[in-house]
């Protein structure tokens, strides 16, 4: 299909949130990334620190202002109850689907910052690995965090310290 029919489409897989999903209008939440779970809920990180749960069917929204700075990354868990959130106050925030923060990660790349001359690390890719969650950061790090508590481990710094910019698990091994 032709780029120009393609852009005619609805960009999202649920046509019922695109006149109903305004995060825009209700709190100037300029958004920067956006998940979707298959229960058809919509989660959108902003600049300003919110994360907005729009939902498909009927179009509710609830907001969670949690971050301190900009949301960068959204993934939801695999069975879809639970977003987590990466932001650039180097946190990382589970919320349940109904709004309830479940737990946070402060710190996630900070561990030997500040330095000087370098910007302060914040997170950048979440992915949901079974109960554990991995992020990576502008830093270059990656990091596994246990959802079953507030713990978390670096697995890996790049010498570059360049960002890494996605993730990706590969089951099988």
């Amino acid at each position: 299909m032709p780029w120009p029919a393609m852009k005619k489409r609805a960009m999202w897989p649920w046509p019922a949130v695109m006149g109903t999903c305004e995060p825009s209008r209700t709190l100037g939440h300029r958004v920067i990334n956006t998940a979707y779970n298959k229960k058809s809920l919509l989660a959108s990180g902003g600049l300003d620190g919110a994360v907005i749960l729009s939902e498909g069917r009927d179009g509710k929204q609830r907001s969670l202002t949690e971050h301190t700075a900009g949301v960068e990354c959204l993934a939801f868990s695999p069975n879809g109850t639970r977003v987590a959130s990466g932001s650039r106050d180097s946190k990382v925030r589970i919320h349940s689907t109904e709004g309830r923060l479940i737990r946070t990660y402060s710190g996630i790349g900070m561990e030997d910052e500040p330095v000087a001359g370098r910007l302060p690390a914040y997170v950048l890719n979440l992915l949901w690995q079974g109960e554990h969650l991995l992020a990576s950061t502008s830093n270059g790090g990656v990091y596994r965090l246990d959802t079953a508590s507030s713990s978390w481990e670096r697995l890996e710094r790049l010498e570059s310290r360049l960002p890494i910019t996605a993730l990706c698990w590969h089951q099988g091994q």
